[in-house]
């Protein structure tokens, strides 16, 4: 269906739309985004597809290499260890400020954000790894728990990271149905040392939570590479 608008509205809407498909895996790492394809899946102009691209570089989802066009951006354990340290930092300094500065409308909005999660199913038969239900609620309570800091700048940097964090998530998201993680209960002890405005236990939380998540991507990852190895070894 051709779209309507001014062009940078119309690279506004493709992007948010391939961003949604790459945070749930819809692309696999270092895959090529040729910009007629992307303008072709969208019902788009070259031009409005290649705007759309490079907001996506911007927000590091996607890389642009000159004379090759686009690729979603590669799975790199140097890049997931640095982009955690840096989350986990960034993350906590908001949750933080949240905890011990924000008022009453901060903890309806995140207590709203959490039952809305609970309620929504992790995983759907028709979808691999998370449900696109859950990742969209999953992304609301983090982002509710942080959103009292009373800083855009500091959301808008945090909220850059969280999505590349987020695209590894999804390529590894198998692996989360297996280690027997209690993801809820993490989430709902968070959400309980937070509405008791107990910022050093809300911060640990979140340092684990974050840091488990990772913890499990690269298990996975080095898992793999064994039996990538292991099968070269027989053939």
């Amino acid at each position: 269906m051709a779209r309507t608008g001014s062009a940078p509205t119309r690279a506004r809407h493709v992007r948010d739309e391939l961003r949604d498909e790459l945070l749930v895996g819809r692309y696999r790492p270092g895959e090529r985004l040729p910009v007629a394809a992307v303008a072709e899946h969208f019902t788009v102009s070259v031009t409005v597809a290649r705007e759309a691209l490079m907001m996506l570089a911007s927000d590091g989802l996607v890389v642009s290499e000159p004379q090759a066009g686009f690729r979603v951006i590669e799975l790199s354990t140097e890049h997931l260890v640095d982009l955690t340290s840096v989350r986990v930092d960034i993350d906590c300094i908001a949750l933080r400020r949240s905890v011990t500065q924000a008022g009453l409308p901060w903890e309806s909005a995140a207590l709203a954000a959490h039952h809305t999660l609970a309620s929504t199913p992790m995983y759907h038969e028709d979808e691999p790894g998370v449900s696109r239900a859950w990742s969209a609620a999953h992304t609301e309570f983090h982002r509710a728990l942080v959103a009292g800091c009373g800083s855009r700048i500091l959301l808008e940097l945090r909220d850059r990271l969280w999505d590349a964090s987020t695209m590894y998530r999804s390529w590894s998201a198998e692996v989360h149905r297996t280690c027997g993680r209690d993801v809820a209960r993490e989430h709902r002890e968070l959400l309980d040392a937070a509405l008791a405005r107990d910022a050093d236990r809300a911060v640990e939380l979140l340092a684990a939570h974050i840091s488990r998540t990772t913890e499990l991507v690269l298990e996975h990852r080095a898992r793999a590479a064994k039996e990538d190895e292991d099968a070269e070894a027989v053939g």
